[in-house]
């Protein structure tokens, strides 16, 4: 289980998304830390700060998350 903080959010059941680019002081750390998130195989569940968690695939929903803002 991945517990998250703010960047990492789910506004939308099952998606994954992070904060807006202005809310980022840094995106390229940003997507550098979701990059080493996405590459965690055993991530089942994610617990977003802000939304809907993922329950199942976590792992899957956080390397479709990092393909679309690499």
């Amino acid at each position: 289980t991945l517990l998250c903080g703010d960047l990492i959010r789910a506004h939308s059941a099952n998606t994954l998304m992070i904060l807006p680019d202005g809310k980022l002081n840094d995106k390229a750390s940003a997507i550098h830390s979701l990059s080493k998130l996405a590459e965690i195989q055993t991530i089942e569940h994610v617990l977003v700060g802000d939304g809907w968690p993922i329950f199942n695939r976590g792992h899957q929903a956080l390397q479709e998350l990092f393909s679309k803002v690499a």
